[in-house]
């Protein structure tokens, strides 16, 4: 293989499970002897979970939400994402720019030409990859509720046509693939499907 690091993104709605197969993958490329670094959106650093905080226990505009995301996201880029792909690191990132297209562009009206100048102010990295688990909101918001938390079915059907969008999108990343994974199945199925197509990209025969 490749001393080149590689970046991949998991996207979804809350209830999705992608938390679980990011780590999930991590442990398996573990296995192969394959370094990485797992690291989420908002927060991944000082800097950036201090910021999530504020994200989840304040009422803020849209815009402002956004322009957080983006803060953490500059941070984390600098911090954290370039500097393990310069030493050859895989990075799993547990969401990325698409959830701030899906949230606050698609779902909650804030204007795309601001998302995508307010990227434009840095150069962020690329993913080689971006996996989006995909599930009928009442499935997810029935995940949730067990957790004893609430989120609003009409505002995740929003967010999940978002994320249907994305494959006709680039944001100004350039090329990437955007995989689209049956997220109401078991565990092991959806890790399954995500493990062959990471084997199948980066040459790993063992699958």
């Amino acid at each position: 293989m490749s001393n080149k690091g590689f970046f991949i993104t998991l996207e979804g709605i809350d209830g999705s499970g992608k938390s679980t197969q990011v780590q999930i993958l991590a442990t398996k490329l573990k296995e192969l002897g394959i370094d990485n670094v797992v690291t989420r959106e908002p927060g991944g650093t000082e800097k950036g979970e201090r910021i999530r905080t504020i994200i989840l226990s304040s009422s803020l505009s849209p815009e402002k939400e956004l322009e957080l995301f983006v803060e953490s996201r500059k941070e984390l880029n600098e911090k954290v994402i370039k500097p393990a792909l310069s030493e050859g690191k895989w990075v799993l990132c547990d969401r990325y720019i698409d959830s701030s297209f899906a949230y606050q562009v698609f779902a909650k009206g804030v204007s795309i030409d601001l998302f995508v100048s307010i990227h434009k102010k840095f150069g962020i990295v690329s993913p080689d990859i971006t996996f989006v688990l995909d599930i009928d909101p009442e499935v997810a918001v029935k995940r949730i509720s067990k957790g004893g938390k609430f989120h609003n079915l009409g505002f995740l059907k929003k967010v999940r046509d978002g994320y249907r969008m994305l494959d006709c999108c680039c944001w100004g990343l350039g090329r990437r693939e955007i995989v689209y994974i049956d997220a109401d199945r078991k565990k092991v199925e959806i890790s399954g499907d995500i493990l062959k197509k990471v084997y199948k990209l980066c040459g790993i025969k063992n699958y």
